[in-house]
């Protein structure tokens, strides 16, 4: 074979591994894999209520009640809307249940024919939009909206929209509400006005960002929280939620916050961090 053929002999072959790879799927991007997870993850959770309903006091349903509430930040003592209270006086008038009475419900309003049914579909997966330097880096919360539906034994049928805050990083459910008990975690802190991160990312989230700023500045003081005084740092920065604060005590604060992001924060978090000092320096 002469080199000229050796050079239209490569061309062709590289042309042709170009065609190829430019029609392959292009990968999902990290939003997309979080948005999967936390849809599979919160199915799998109405999917154990179904095993409830239909095997109560059978050997399926203790595994399930296992798997339910493992899936909760708080565990067993997560608390839950008392949907049941709208189908049975049974129920009582709890307007809110701790986990594992939930599930216990479930069964025996299940076993005493109350209950006839349990359908859901998840109608909305979006992620909860937080302070970062990084556009590529994941949310640290998912928002979902389950449509749930209850029947009962005289064929009516209950409709429930249940939210749902799904924690990315330890991938458990951290507050879940409707409108029987509608007592959102941004607006439920306590006497002291403590507050959590997912309260701090859904303030910002909603762009009320004096009381994001608040809530990060709380968290991050509170519990020497590295995550809080980066996303603090990056507020600081380009002074969202804190415009009362003069521009060169503000760069000043934003080094001191980055300071404290390093120290308190894992390395995932420190390299991120890092690039964001970068920058700002």
């Amino acid at each position: 074979m002469k080199k000229n053929d050796y050079l239209v002999t490569i061309v062709v072959i590289s042309t042709t591994a170009f065609a190829w790879l430019s029609n392959m799927p292009a990968a999902p991007s990290a939003d997309a894999v979080v948005l999967a997870d936390a849809r599979e993850f919160t199915e799998d959770l109405y999917q154990q209520l179904i095993i409830a309903e239909n095997h109560y006091q059978d050997d399926p349903y203790m595994g399930a009640y296992e798997q339910f509430k493992n899936k909760f930040s708080l565990g067993p003592d997560q608390i839950l809307p008392n949907d049941f209270k709208r189908i049975s006086k049974a129920a009582g008038e709890d307007r809110q249940l701790v986990c594992r009475k939930y599930f216990e419900l479930m069964g025996t309003l299940s076993n005493d024919n109350v209950i006839n049914g349990l359908n859901y579909r998840i109608t909305k997966v979006v992620p909860v939009s937080k302070p970062k330097f990084d556009k590529n880096e994941s949310p640290s919360f998912v928002n979902l909206i389950v449509e749930k539906k209850i029947s009962d034994n005289k064929g009516k049928n209950h409709f429930f929209n249940d939210t749902i805050y799904f924690h990315v990083d330890i991938r458990k459910i951290s507050d879940i509400y409707n409108d029987v008990f509608h007592n959102p975690i941004h607006e439920a802190y306590n006497n002291n006005e403590h507050y959590n991160l997912l309260q701090a990312n859904i303030f910002f989230d909603e762009e009320r960002y004096e009381m994001a700023y608040k809530a990060f500045k709380d968290v991050a003081e509170r519990e020497k929280n590295g995550d809080a005084y980066y996303r603090l740092s990056i507020m600081t920065y380009e002074g969202k939620g804190c415009k009362n604060i003069p521009k060169k005590k503000r760069m000043k604060l934003t080094m001191d916050y980055i300071q404290n992001a390093k120290y308190y924060g894992d390395y995932k978090l420190v390299r991120l961090v890092e690039n964001f000092e970068y920058w700002v320096r």
